[in-house]
């Protein structure tokens, strides 16, 4: 039964290792200079086996803190833990990404946005109205 969860899957230009996704599970775990938490690195490190690791949205600026104790990448600080993040993740995983929601960020700031592909999300989005 649980053979077909741990197969590969495509999904769009994807190809993931198993159809596990695994999703932010750590909100507000960030300290209050929005420098993700130390044990961020490790609980995403034993999720690396997932065919697709989804982390929690991350602020690209004070003014773009939506609610406390939330991580940011606008410091130093707060990239260098990130970057913790990413190499337990990439010990096994490749892919990157994000998604901006065009109702919360503003279209000058949307013209800004850096991102790691130049990919689309494509199906549907649910959010907060």
């Amino acid at each position: 039964m649980y053979e077909k969860l741990l197969s590969p899957a495509k999904v769009g230009p994807w190809e993931l290792s198993s159809r596990v996704v695994m999703p932010p599970l750590t909100r507000n775990r960030a300290d209050d200079e929005c420098v993700q938490n130390a044990n961020a690195p490790i609980y995403y490190g034993q999720r690396n086996t997932a065919g697709l690791v989804i982390c929690e949205a991350t602020q690209i600026s004070p003014d773009a803190t939506g609610y406390p104790r939330t991580p940011g990448i606008w410091t130093a600080k707060q990239t260098a833990r990130w970057k913790e993040v990413v190499d337990a993740i990439h010990v096994r995983c490749s892919r990157q990404g994000r998604v901006e929601y065009e109702r919360i960020v503003s279209r000058a700031a949307r013209e800004r946005v850096v991102a790691a592909t130049a990919g689309q999300l494509v199906g549907a989005f649910i959010a907060d109205d």
